[in-house]
C-alpha cells in the first residue's frame, strides 16, 4: 500500500471510485490473517479442554481419535471465525473500488479484540461448566434464566477463586490483543508485486479467496453446511462433546430450547406431526379418540390389604443409584437408604425424566415429561392438568402438602403448585432463619424437622418433598456431623481419581442420615405411613471420571410401609421414571374402581415387556440402558443377564420410535392442550 492510497482514506479526505486489485488483495490476506487467529484461538482452547478432562477420555480411544475431533472441530471453529469476519470481508471487496484502508483496519481490529475478550470469556465460563455438567453449554445453561441467578453467582464465587480467575483473564486479554495488533498490522512483502500478476491470475485467486469464504462458512463442507450431527465423529462420549466451541455449543443448544418450546417443537419427536396415531400408538388403543385425556385414562384395581393414611413422596437433591451399589459400600453415603430399600422394594432400574431439578419436580406434580417445556412457566399450567398428583390424592381424600427446603420464589414453584392443587406449600422461611440458611434454603434437618412438627395423624395427607443439601456450595461440617469417611476406603483406592473432595460425599451422607432419621420418627408416630424416595437427577459427582452408562444415567426408586405394601412384591424386570411414581402410588391408595389420569405405569403390576423413558433420549429396559446421542450408547444394568455379549436391545429402534411417541404426547398435552386433530388438520397447520 502507498502513502497516497493511505492518505485518500483519512477521514474527511475525498474518496475516488478506482479499481485496485492490490488494495483488496492486501485487504483479504489480513482477513485471512483474522480467520487464522481466529480458528487457531478455538483450536488452542479444545486442546486445552482435551488435556485438562483427559481423564474422562475412554481407554480405548487414541490419538487418531483426538486428531478426529481437532479436524472435526476445526470446521465448527471456521464457521464461527467467519461469521466474525464477513462484515470486514465485505468492506474488503469495496476497497477494491474505493480506498477504505484505514476504516477497514480499524474495524477488522475492533472485532479482533470483541472476538478475544468474548471468546476468553466464554472459554474460562466453559472450563468450570465442563467440570460440573461434564458438558459444555448444554439445557442447563437456561437456569440463568429461570433460576435464582443471585445463588447462582454467590454460588460460584464460593466455589471458585474469582479474583485469580479474572486476574489470569486480564493478563490474557491483554496479551493476545498485543499479540493481535502486532499480527494485523504487519505489511505482505509481496504487497508491491501484486498488481503485475496478469489478469487470469487474479481473477483465479480472486474467485479462489470467495470460494474460501463460502467454504469456510459451511465448515469445509460439500453437500451441506457442517451440523451438530457431525459432532459425533468417534465412538467416544467425553471427545464427542469437545468437538464443538463454546460459541455453537451455546448456539445449537438456544436453538433447540427454542424449538422445544416453540409451535413446532412437536417435530423435534414427530417429523409428521400426527399426534393422534402417536397417542394411539403409545396407549395401544385404536380408537377414534379425540381427546388425549382420554387415552389418559385408568381405572384403579383397588388398594389392598391397607391403603396408607400418610403418604411422603420424598425427592432427594442429586441422589443417584451409583453410591447404593454393592460396590461403593465402604463410602458410607446411603446407608440409612439401602437399610430402608432392603425392607421395602428397591425399583434399580430407574431413570429420570431429565437432567435438572425443575423438570424432574415438574414432572412429578404436573404427570407430564417436560423436555425442556418448563411446564411450570406455560400458560396451560394455570389450572391442574388432569395427570396432576394433588388434585387426584385430594380426590381420595387426603390433605396435600408441598415442602421444599428452599425458596419458593425459585423457578416459581409455589404458584405452580398451588395452581396444581396443593393445599399447602412451604419453603425455607418457615423451616428455619435466613441468616443461618445457605443461598439455597435450609438443611435437611430443619427441613424434615418442620415436616414432623406440621403433620399430624387426626388427617390422612400425601406430602411432596424437595431437598437441598446435597448441592453446592456444600458448607455443612459433614464430619463435625459425623461422617466417617476421612480417606477414601482401601477398596476404592484404585479407581478414586481426587476429583471429588470427600468433603462432598459427606454431603450426601448427610442428606442419607437425615433421611432415615425422618423415616424412623414418622413410622413410628404416624399410622399406616407409606414413603416413595427417589433423586431428582442422576448425580454429577462420581469416584472417577469414567462411571459406567447406569451410574451416570439413574436415580433409586424406594417404596417403604410395611402396613401398606405387606405381601407387595415388585416383578422381577420392573423398570421405571418420575412418570411412573404418581400411578404407582395411586393404585396403592385408590379404591377399586377409582377414576384417574396417567401416562405412567404401575410399578407393581407386571408387565411383560417393560420399558421406561428417561433424561432426553435415554431408556432403561430390564437388561439394558440405552442413550442415543447421535448414535446408541448401551450398558447393562443391575439385574440383567449375565455376560451379555450385546448390551443394545435388538428392537432398539422401535423402543426409540415408542420414546419419541410419550416425548410427543407431553409435549402436545402442554403446549397445544388435549384436543387431537385429524391429520388433514395437521398439514394445514
Amino acid at each position: 500500500m502507498n502513502n497516497k492510497e493511505i492518505a485518500a482514506s483519512e477521514p474527511g479526505e475525498k474518496m475516488i471510485a478506482r479499481l485496485s486489485w492490490t488494495r483488496f488483495s492486501i485487504q483479504a490476506f489480513k482477513d485471512l490473517r483474522s480467520f487464522l487467529f481466529m480458528t487457531a484461538s478455538l483450536c488452542l482452547f479444545r486442546i486445552i479442554l482435551i488435556t485438562l478432562f483427559i481423564s474422562k477420555k475412554d481407554a480405548s480411544s487414541g490419538l487418531t481419535d483426538i486428531l478426529a475431533v481437532m479436524g472435526n472441530g476445526f470446521r465448527f471453529d471456521s464457521r464461527v471465525a467467519m461469521y466474525f469476519i464477513l462484515p470486514i470481508f465485505l468492506l474488503s471487496l469495496a476497497s477494491a473500488f474505493f480506498p477504505l484502508e484505514l476504516i477497514i483496519h480499524r474495524a477488522r481490529l475492533a472485532t479482533g479484540i470483541f472476538f478475544t475478550v468474548l471468546t476468553l470469556l466464554l472459554c474460562s465460563a466453559t472450563i468450570p461448566y465442563f467440570k460440573e455438567y461434564n458438558d459444555q453449554f448444554n439445557s442447563w445453561i437456561f437456569g440463568l434464566v429461570y433460576d435464582d441467578f443471585g445463588a447462582i453467582l454467590r454460588t460460584a464465587w464460593s466455589q471458585v477463586p474469582v479474583i485469580k480467575s479474572l486476574t489470569v483473564l486480564m493478563a490474557l486479554i491483554m496479551g493476545l490483543i498485543f499479540f493481535l495488533k502486532n499480527f494485523l498490522n504487519r505489511e505482505p512483502g509481496w504487497a508491491y508485486k501484486a498488481n503485475r500478476l496478469p489478469v487470469v491470475m487474479k481473477t483465479m485467486v480472486t474467485f479462489f479467496i470467495l470460494f474460501f469464504v463460502v467454504a469456510a462458512g459451511r465448515g469445509f463442507s460439500v453437500l451441506r453446511p457442517v451440523q451438530l450431527k457431525d459432532a459425533s465423529i468417534t465412538r467416544d462420549l467425553f471427545l464427542n462433546k469437545t468437538v464443538l466451541n463454546p460459541y455453537e455449543a451455546l448456539r445449537y443448544h438456544f436453538a433447540d430450547y427454542q424449538a422445544s418450546r416453540s409451535e413446532e417443537g412437536i417435530k423435534k419427536f414427530l417429523p409428521d406431526g400426527d399426534i393422534r396415531s402417536a397417542a394411539q400408538r403409545y396407549f395401544n388403543d385404536a380408537g377414534a379418540l379425540n381427546n388425549i385425556d382420554d387415552f389418559m385414562r385408568h381405572i384403579a384395581q383397588g388398594a389392598e390389604p391397607v391403603p396408607p393414611k400418610h403418604i411422603f413422596l420424598i425427592v432427594m437433591e442429586g441422589y443417584s443409584s451409583w453410591p447404593m451399589l454393592e460396590k461403593y459400600k465402604s463410602m458410607q453415603t446411603c446407608g440409612q437408604l439401602k437399610s430402608v430399600a432392603e425392607k421395602g422394594l428397591w425399583v434399580k432400574r430407574f431413570l429420570p425424566v431429565y437432567r435438572g431439578t425443575p423438570h424432574a419436580l415438574n414432572t412429578i406434580i404436573a404427570g407430564l415429561p417436560d423436555m425442556k417445556t418448563m411446564i411450570n412457566y406455560q400458560p396451560s399450567s394455570r389450572k391442574p392438568y388432569p395427570t396432576s398428583i394433588a388434585p387426584i390424592f385430594k380426590q381420595l381424600g387426603y390433605r396435600t402438602r408441598f415442602f421444599y427446603g428452599g425458596y419458593l420464589s425459585w423457578q416459581r414453584i409455589e404458584d405452580f403448585c398451588r395452581n396444581q392443587g396443593f393445599d399447602e406449600i412451604y419453603g425455607a422461611p418457615h423451616m428455619g432463619n435466613w441468616v443461618q440458611a445457605n443461598e439455597w434454603g435450609v438443611d435437611d434437618e430443619e427441613l424434615f424437622q418442620f415436616i414432623e412438627e406440621t403433620i399430624s395423624d387426626d388427617q390422612p395427607s400425601f406430602n411432596m418433598v424437595m431437598t437441598t443439601s446435597y448441592h453446592p456450595p456444600y458448607n455443612i461440617d459433614v464430619f463435625a456431623k459425623g461422617y466417617p469417611v476421612r480417606e477414601i476406603p482401601p477398596d476404592l483406592a484404585d479407581i478414586y481419581d481426587s476429583g471429588v473432595p470427600l468433603n462432598i460425599f459427606g454431603h450426601l451422607w448427610y442428606s442419607d442420615k437425615c433421611l432415615g432419621a425422618f423415616i424412623n420418627h414418622t413410622e413410628k408416630n404416624l399410622t399406616a405411613p407409606v414413603f416413595a424416595v427417589t433423586g431428582d437427577h442422576f448425580s454429577r459427582k462420581f469416584l472417577n471420571s469414567q462411571p459406567s452408562l447406569y451410574e451416570r444415567s439413574s436415580v433409586p426408586l424406594v417404596l417403604y410401609g410395611p402396613a401398606v405394601l405387606k405381601g407387595k412384591q415388585l416383578p422381577e424386570n420392573a423398570v421405571g421414571s418420575h412418570i411412573d411414581i404418581a400411578p404407582t402410588l395411586i393404585e396403592l391408595s385408590a379404591p377399586k374402581g377409582f377414576s384417574y389420569h396417567t401416562m405412567g405405569r404401575n410399578l407393581l403390576k407386571d408387565d411383560p415387556s417393560p420399558t421406561a423413558f428417561g433424561a432426553e433420549f435415554a431408556v432403561i429396559t430390564p437388561d439394558a440402558i440405552v442413550e442415543k446421542q447421535g448414535r446408541y450408547m448401551a450398558g447393562t444394568v443391575p439385574g440383567s443377564a449375565a455376560n451379555m455379549p450385546e448390551p443394545l436391545p435388538p428392537d432398539v429402534d422401535r423402543i426409540f420410535e415408542r420414546a419419541n411417541d410419550y416425548y410427543a404426547i407431553g409435549w402436545w398435552r402442554i403446549m397445544r392442550g388435549a384436543f387431537l386433530p385429524v391429520k388433514s388438520e395437521i398439514a394445514k397447520e
